[in-house]
């Protein structure tokens, strides 16, 4: 089933908003690199409007890794200039790249329905990962948050993973919007740029969720 849009906004349609922590891993580069090694991660690509291939996730590490040596940071430190310098090299190596539509949907977030809004009330993440409560119901869900990080220098990207339905990740600077990523339930973590337009926030939607599905974010 193709899904659209984010989580509830629990406590405002009276469903009921339980998230938990489960697993003590954030979205640090480490974290990043021991799922994409997995197989259990994957990193989107701005640049090349998809997600990178295992290559191109392993020159993203190698250049991330050269500049913090050069620079004389711990390997838990991606500033967004290393970030954005990395993501820029995987691109130019990349001579044919393949643009999978799927990936970026096109949602206008000020189109509700069934009276549900988009969250106003932040979730600081420090280290573990957030799971949501299972969604239930018809028409758009949200998230009872949006999420923000800590230390985004220590977070260079978003980590995150839905199961048994799709879902949009919504990223803004504030409140206006920076991209909106379609998140399939693969099993895999999918991170998306944290640091490369600024200290951003992200939030979840979906239509019509299967009941049951839920959300994680590091």
């Amino acid at each position: 089933m193709i899904k659209k849009s984010l989580l509830l906004s629990i406590a405002t349609l009276g469903i009921g908003m339980c998230v938990v922590t489960v697993h003590p891993h954030a979205a640090s580069i480490e974290q990043m690199k021991a799922n994409v090694n997995a197989d259990t991660g994957v990193i989107f690509s701005e640049e090349l409007g998809r997600d990178m291939t295992k290559s191109e996730a392993d020159l993203y590490f190698e250049r991330v890794s050269q500049a913090q040596r050069k620079l004389g940071l711990p390997t838990s430190q991606v500033t967004p200039e290393i970030d954005k310098a990395a993501r820029q090299v995987v691109a130019e190596n990349t001579k044919k790249p393949v643009h999978n539509t799927k990936t970026k949907l096109n949602f206008k977030p000020d189109n509700l329905l069934l009276g549900t809004s988009i969250p106003t009330e932040a979730k600081t993440l420090t280290g573990s990962t957030y799971k949501s409560d299972p969604f239930s119901g018809s028409g758009w869900r949200y998230s009872g948050y949006y999420f923000n990080f800590k230390d985004y220098v220590a977070n260079p990207s978003f980590g995150v993973r839905v199961n048994g339905d799709s879902f949009n990740f919504i990223t803004r600077r504030n409140t206006a919007k920076v991209a909106s990523y379609a998140v399939n339930p693969d099993g895999k973590f999918h991170y998306y740029p944290s640091t490369n337009s600024g200290n951003l926030n992200g939030y979840f939607s979906t239509l019509d969720p299967v009941s049951g599905s839920y959300y994680e974010i590091n």
